[in-house]
């Protein structure tokens, strides 16, 4: 512990005290006062020092919220960032057939479709008359591609690419939809 003797104010005690006696205790009294403030002195500038740190923290990571955001950023909850969702079909087939598979699997599941290139289908879904979202089903022998192309009340963010979270889960019922669809036109074989 330390334990440190402070003189009294009242230097009335020294009274009793020779000269150099005096002065001896003079110069120990100016020593320690002047000890106090030197650590007073040192305490202060740690705490500047230390708040100066604190402060260049909360600034860094302030900036750091304000960054903008980028792909590696997940989206916000109930977003999904907007992929071309691509289906290998069921079986082989050629594409005037995988078209008329596309179409019957859209009406079958309340899509509108409506071809607009030998290789296009665009379908439409709008449910409960309250959402709706367009999508390109782009047609190849190998593979199909759902692609965004609109959408009304799904918080769609161009920026971000972000779109509900329910956007996904409809086209991938289309997709799985449209497989059985080729299934269906090639077990007719």
């Amino acid at each position: 512990m330390d334990h440190e003797f402070r003189f009294p104010k009242d230097k009335s005690f020294l009274l009793s005290f020779s000269f150099f006696e005096k002065a001896s205790f003079c110069r120990i009294l100016s020593a320690s006062s002047q000890f106090h403030t030197q650590k007073e002195h040192i305490m202060k500038k740690y705490t500047l020092l230390f708040v100066a740190a604190l402060a260049a923290c909360m600034f860094t990571v302030g900036c750091k919220a304000l960054e903008p955001r980028n792909a590696a950023v997940p989206p916000a909850p109930g977003e999904v960032i907007i992929p071309d969702i691509v289906i290998t079909p069921a079986a082989q087939l050629p594409l005037p057939k995988i078209q008329k598979a596309v179409m019957d699997a859209a009406m079958t599941r309340d899509w509108i479709p409506k071809i607009t290139a030998p290789n296009c289908v665009r379908c439409d879904l709008s449910v409960r008359g309250k959402h709706r979202i367009v999508v390109d089903v782009l047609l190849a022998p190998n593979d199909i591609t759902f692609r965004y192309v609109t959408s009304e009340n799904m918080n769609y963010d161009p920026v971000k690419r972000t779109i509900h979270r329910k956007y996904e889960g409809w086209v991938r019922i289309l997709a799985m939809e449209i497989n059985k669809e080729i299934v269906k036109i090639d077990s007719q074989k």
